[in-house]
């Protein structure tokens, strides 16, 4: 059965702890109310027997708050008792005016409280009545025994509700009201390890500077920090005239000086007095240092949680705002804790990857070597790559860091983990521009030297050729007709084969010029032309070959090298995918139209097509369906990103059992520049008996050009262009025409130019520059800086007489 029922109605709950901790062994209920409003809706709704009111409320004043009461039906007959912390003759007189049954002087003694609730539950003739004025040392004394309501001052103290700021506030104020005592201060350590004032209770703002000075007696209160004892005013052997100065200067009657003790070390002071009581005696000093040694370890234990939380705070930070994912596992490699960035590496959100095994994620084909590495991460920090896969299905590479931790006995595994996907894509592209430089270079050098051969031997044959013409008019009989023919018909054969050798050296012209990042004018047919004869070995046994090119096709800027390579790719993969033995059946088509302000080329095959589960992944990089060995993946990557780069784009169709359509989207060039092109041949009459300088450092070109232009012209040659100089001098530049080559050992084209500029200015612009091909930037620059002619070899006679005309005109 429930006991009787007492309302607590006071903004101060340590009087509703200490009373329940007092009436246990009554089995009282008690009920608290820390405001009036509160304290009228309970005894409405409980009817209590007793009610204890405090005379001060923060919402309502506490007489008026008595006639509230008494005016409730349920209030009219309840013993209503009076707390206050205060005394004097004029309470009294309220008290019986507005209807409190007692009167009773904080702080309480709770057995005669208890005496006196009884005999208002239980009336009895026995029972005794509590004195309202008792003796302030049997208070002090109760208040020692009963330190466990000083709890409440640390439960405030560890409140996160509230700053440290508020939660000092609070603690003074309730120590005040706790106690009885009128007026009270707070000093605490600063960063500068000197007493500063932090509160004050019942002084006014104008005493601050008063509070500030220590009232003046900064020795009294160095003395009570230095000693860590207690200090009260008066004291029985104290000096007279320090105690009365302070009390006179704090205004007080009798106070507590108590230093704030925490493991042994002082963190301030506290000041308590009162106005009316006389707290001398021995009961005020064990009360003020168990107040002290409470309120200190109370702020200790507060500076530490508040270290605590920002220590949390500060991780809290470095763990979110890192620019690098990290997580938190344990040895079996669960998630316990992860970052953003981590979870954005890792294509989840937190709740995903919270409390689910890292293996979950990490590639199949990987998780024995991540059950190895953290099989030994106790030993050795992991230093490693991996991949992981992410929702969609698309894998990321990782570089991660992972170190093994004890804290606080809890075994961890933290991991530092890195997003290298494109970093390595990067890596890995720039090292196949390296390689394809370098490729690139190669193939400069190797055309270089076929075209000196090529140019001579097809030199040779124009020679040749136009020797067996006379020789056939003087002819005397049908057998050496016959003979001439069946020569002739040698050396025409001879020409064709030279010539298809002369074109296959230009196709890998364009690819040489690959690394060559300057744009030029593009005549994309002929682009496509080279890519088919490269491409040509891959699916002449497979397919046959159809070309409809528009002939509207415009002129636009663009990389050669780069457009070369790109439809060379396309050509190859449409080869590859076509299968053996059934040529006239197979086919590979390629289309050329306009589409707009596009030049559209469509490469089409009838090869096995694509499956459609893989056909939205063939432009990832290093995605390839192709054997160990077979290719790298990255063609058709790198065939996007170079189409991709001149504002347009590749699309894909593709049907199982079928074919593939592959259609690359140029933009037209709305600017297009107007370079040297090289000199084309055509039929025309040409001057003849100019006096023509030949320099090249091959003597069998040398020779060969000489014959073909020795019928029309005086012809001079030098091998070598230190060679040239010299015959430049002896004859003092008396040349119409000077044929150099470009590119020499002693001394080159540009140096020569150069000579003549100074020495025979006019002179250099008679000058006609050869080349096998072997273009240098310095070179480039070059002949973009001059108006000069510039032929590449091989060439034909006609080139080289059509040339000579224009310099000569």
């Amino acid at each position: 059965m429930k006991g009787p029922i007492i309302l607590v109605i006071e903004d101060n709950p340590i009087t509703s702890k200490v009373l329940r901790l007092a009436s246990q062994s009554e089995n009282y209920q008690i009920l608290e109310a820390q405001s009036g409003k509160k304290g009228l809706e309970l005894l409405k709704q409980h009817k209590p027997q007793v009610v204890l009111q405090d005379l001060i409320l923060s919402d309502v004043d506490g007489y008026e708050l008595i006639r509230q009461l008494r005016a409730l039906p349920e209030g009219k007959e309840i013993p209503i008792l009076g707390l206050s912390g205060f005394f004097s003759d004029t309470d009294t007189t309220k008290i019986k005016e507005i209807g409190f049954n007692e009167f009773l002087i904080k702080p309480l003694e709770m057995s005669s409280l208890i005496n006196l609730i009884k005999s208002y539950v239980s009336p009895s003739k026995d029972a005794p009545i509590m004195d309202g004025k008792i003796g302030l040392a049997q208070r002090c004394g109760l208040q020692a025994a009963q330190l466990n309501l000083l709890g409440g001052i640390a439960d405030a103290l560890t409140d996160n509700t509230m700053s440290i700021e508020e939660t000092l506030q609070n603690v003074l104020l309730n120590c005040l009201d706790s106690a009885g005592i009128s007026k009270g201060a707070l000093y605490l350590l600063d960063t500068n390890a000197k007493l500063r004032l932090k509160h004050f209770i019942g002084y006014k703002q104008e005493d601050k500077t008063l509070l500030e000075s220590f009232f003046g007696q900064s020795e009294l209160f160095n003395k009570a920090f230095r000693d860590q004892t207690p200090i009260q005013f008066p004291s029985k052997e104290g000096a007279k005239e320090i105690e009365n100065k302070f009390l006179k200067q704090a205004g007080l009657r009798t106070a507590l000086i108590i230093p704030l003790i925490s493991q042994k070390n002082c963190l301030g002071i506290m000041v308590l007095g009162s106005l009316v009581d006389n707290i001398s005696g021995t009961e005020p000093l064990v009360f003020g240092r168990a107040l002290g040694s409470q309120i200190g370890q109370a702020i200790g234990l507060s500076d530490s949680f508040e270290q605590l939380h920002n220590s949390e705070k500060h991780y809290k930070t470095i763990m979110q705002q890192a620019s690098c994912g990290i997580l938190i596992l344990d040895l079996e490699g669960n998630i316990l804790e992860i970052n953003t960035v981590g979870a954005a590496i890792f294509g989840r959100n937190n709740d995903q990857l919270i409390g689910k095994n890292l293996k979950e994620f990490v590639v199949s084909e990987e998780h024995d070597k991540l059950y190895q590495e953290f099989k030994h991460v106790k030993e050795n920090k992991i230093l490693t790559e991996g991949h992981i896969q992410r929702l969609d299905g698309s894998r990321r590479e990782l570089d991660v860091s992972a170190t093994f931790m004890d804290v606080g006995g809890k075994k961890l595994v933290v991991s530092i983990i890195n997003d290298i996907t494109e970093k390595n894509k990067l890596k890995i592209q720039s090292l196949l521009n390296d390689k394809l430089t370098t490729v690139g270079t190669l193939a400069a050098g190797v055309v270089h030297e076929i075209n000196n051969p090529i140019a001579w031997i097809m030199a040779n044959i124009s020679s040749l050729t136009s020797t067996m013409k006379t020789i056939k008019l003087s002819a005397k009989d049908a057998s050496q007709q016959e003979a001439i023919d069946k020569f002739n018909e040698i050396l025409e054969e001879t020409a064709q084969g030279a010539e298809r050798i002369r074109d296959i050296v230009s196709n890998l012209k364009s690819f040489a010029r690959e690394g060559d990042k300057k744009d030029s004018e593009i005549h994309l047919n002929d682009i496509l032309n080279a890519a088919i004869n490269m491409s040509f070995p891959q699916y002449k046994y497979k397919a046959t070959l159809e070309k409809n090119f528009s002939p509207d096709i415009p002129v636009f800027l663009a990389n050669s090298g780069k457009l070369h390579q790109v439809f060379l790719n396309l050509i190859v993969n449409a080869g590859q995918a076509i299968p053996e033995g059934k040529i006239a059946k197979n086919k590979i088509s390629i289309r050329t139209i306009l589409e707009g302000q596009f030049v559209k080329v469509d490469i089409t095959d009838t090869g096995a097509g694509i499956p459609s589960d893989i056909l939205p992944q063939i432009f990832n990089p290093f995605f390839t369906t192709k054997s160990a060995g077979g290719g790298t993946g990255l063609g058709l990557y790198i065939c996007q990103d170079i189409i991709q780069n001149l504002g347009g784009k590749i699309t894909v169709k593709s049907v199982p059992g079928k074919g593939t359509t592959f259609s690359v989207y140029l933009p037209i060039s709305k600017n297009v520049s107007q370079e040297k092109q090289p000199m084309k041949a055509d039929s025309m009459v040409y001057t003849k008996n100019k006096k023509i300088l030949i320099i090249d450092d091959e003597p069998s070109l040398l020779k060969s050009m000489a014959r073909l232009l020795e019928d029309y012209h005086q012809i001079t040659t030098a091998n070598g262009g230190q060679a040239a100089l010299d015959l430049i001098v002896k004859d003092n530049g008396k040349f119409d025409v000077i044929i150099s080559d470009l590119s020499m050992p002693d001394v080159a084209g540009p140096d020569i130019y150069k000579y003549i500029s100074e020495k025979y200015p006019e002179l250099k612009e008679k000058i006609i520059f050869i080349t096998g091909g072997a273009f240098t930037p310095k070179l480039q620059e070059f002949l973009d800086s001059i108006p000069n002619l510039c032929l590449e070899k091989p060439f034909m006679r006609d080139d080289l007489l059509k040339a000579i005309d224009k310099c000569t005109k």
